[in-house]
C-alpha cells in the first residue's frame, strides 16, 4: 500500500500488541466493557474511509453496556496503546499525510482493526445456510451434479453419486452475503434481515455468470466450454428464503479459496503472514473419502499461528510461472475460472508419483493438444518442466 515515502514512525511510543503474550492479549479483551468498546469503534468505521475519531462521550453512548463514566474510562484506557489510540495524547500510530491527525478522541489502532475484523469475519448472524444444493459443477468422474453445503464455517462440495469430495475447508460466513447484504445485527447475534428492497435502499443483486460445463481427459485436458449449463436447472442462482444465493456463494468461495491456496502454495500463511513448513502426505494416510482416486497431498503448516492446508499438487503449482504461462498461452485465465472446474487442479487424474530415489511427483496438464509436465521433489520444489 502506498509508495513507501510516508513516515511510518509512531513517535515516542512504538508499542504493539504483537509484543504481548497470548494470555495477556486474551485477558485484555476478555471483559464485556472492553469488548463492547472495540466493537463500537469497529462499527463506527463501517469499512469505508479512514478510521473515524470518536469523542469520549460519543463513544460511551455507542457502547451498550451499563457502566459509570469512571469505570468506562478505566476500561478504555486499558485498551489505549494496544488496540485503541487516543489522538489527544499524541500516541497515534499514523502515516503522515494519510490520516487527519487534528481531531481529538479515540480510534482503532491498526492492531485493533485486525482484531475486530477477524472477529466480525467469523460471525454471520442467524442466516439459513445452503445444504446439499445443486452447484454449477459437474463431477469430473461421473458427471453427476456436485452438491454444495455450508455449515459451521465449513464450505463443502461433494458428488452425491461417487462421493468424491472436491472441497472441504474453513471459509468465513461472509461468503453468504453480497456487498448489499448487511445489517447492524451482524456481530451481535441478532438475525440478518434481508427483505428484498425498499424505496430508500433498493436491493441490487450481484451479476452472476453461468459456469460453463467442462469435460476433461484422464490427464486433465479442458474441453471447449459448452456455454450455459443446461444440465443444472437447480443451480441458477435462485436465492433461499432469507436471500442466500447458492451460485453467488459458490463463486465467492472460489475466489476466497483460490487466494488462500495460492498464499499457502507460496509458503506464506494467509491468516498471519508467517512462514510455512512442507510435508508430502500419502493419500491413503488422509481422512478424505475416495482415497483410491487420490495420489498425495502437500501439507503446508504455519509455524506461527498453526493454520494449515492440504494442497493438491495442481494447487501447489498453479502459481508456478511455467503453469501460468502455459494456461495463458492456451486461452485459460486461472483468475476467471472456479478452481473446481479444472480437473488437473482439484483431482489427481494428471498426477503420477515415482517412489524411487530421488522421490518425484509429476503433474501433467493438457490443453488443445499442448502438454505441460511439471515435476516436484519431496519438499514441493519444482525440479523439472517439460512441454510438448
Amino acid at each position: 500500500m502506498g509508495d513507501g515515502d510516508g513516515d511510518a514512525s509512531n513517535g515516542p511510543d512504538d508499542r504493539t500488541y504483537a509484543g504481548r503474550s497470548l494470555s495477556a492479549a486474551y485477558d485484555l479483551v476478555g471483559n464485556e466493557v472492553r469488548a463492547a468498546i472495540l466493537l463500537a469503534l469497529s462499527r463506527t468505521h463501517g469499512g469505508q474511509g479512514e478510521p473515524p475519531v470518536v469523542p469520549f462521550s460519543d463513544l460511551r453512548s455507542r457502547v451498550d453496556v451499563e457502566t459509570d463514566s469512571s469505570q468506562f474510562n478505566y476500561h478504555l484506557q486499558r485498551l489505549v496503546g494496544t488496540f485503541v489510540e487516543d489522538r489527544s495524547a499524541g500516541d497515534a500510530q499514523l502515516v503522515d499525510g494519510f490520516v487527519d491527525t487534528e481531531p481529538d478522541g479515540y480510534a482503532l489502532r491498526p492492531e485493533g482493526s485486525l482484531f475486530t475484523r477477524s472477529l466480525r469475519a467469523s460471525i454471520a448472524g442467524e442466516t439459513t445456510t445452503p445444504s446439499g444444493v445443486a452447484s454449477p459443477l459437474s463431477c469430473h468422474y461421473c458427471d453427476a451434479t456436485v452438491e454444495l453445503t455450508y455449515r459451521n464455517a465449513i464450505f463443502a462440495l461433494q458428488c452425491p453419486d461417487c462421493e468424491f469430495l472436491y472441497e472441504y475447508d474453513l471459509v468465513p460466513p461472509g461468503i453468504l452475503h453480497g456487498p448489499d447484504d448487511h445489517s447492524e445485527g451482524v456481530g451481535r447475534g441478532s438475525a440478518v434481515v434481508d427483505d428484498g428492497a425498499d424505496d430508500e435502499h433498493p436491493r441490487r443483486r450481484e451479476p452472476l455468470r453461468t459456469a460453463p460445463r467442462r469435460t476433461e481427459t484422464a490427464v486433465g485436458e479442458d474441453a471447449t466450454p459448452s456455454g450455459e449449463d443446461d444440465a443444472h436447472p437447480d443451480a441458477t442462482g435462485a436465492a433461499t428464503a432469507d436471500g442466500v444465493d447458492p451460485r453467488a456463494v459458490y463463486e465467492r468461495a472460489a475466489t476466497y479459496l483460490r487466494e488462500r491456496r495460492r498464499s499457502f502454495a507460496g509458503g506464506v500463511c494467509p491468516t498471519c503472514g508467517g512462514g510455512t513448513t512442507t510435508a508430502t502426505v500419502d493419500a491413503a494416510d488422509s481422512a478424505y473419502p475416495r482415497t483410491d482416486r487420490r495420489e498425495l497431498f502437500v501439507n503446508r503448516s504455519c509455524v506461527h499461528c498453526g493454520d494449515r492446508n492440504y494442497l493438491r499438487l495442481g494447487e501447489l503449482l498453479q502459481r508456478q510461472s511455467a503453469v501460468v504461462a502455459f494456461c495463458h498461452e492456451t486461452g485459460l485465465e486461472l483468475d476467471d475460472t472456479p478452481p473446481w472446474e479444472l480437473a488437473w487442479l482439484v483431482t489427481d487424474t494428471g498426477v503420477t508419483v515415482d517412489d524411487g530415489e530421488p522421490w518425484r511427483a509429476h503433474l501433467a496438464i493438457e490443453r488443445d493438444g499442448d502438454r505441460l509436465v511439471v515435476a516436484v521433489d519431496d519438499a514441493g520444489d519444482v525440479v523439472e518442466t517439460r512441454r510438448s
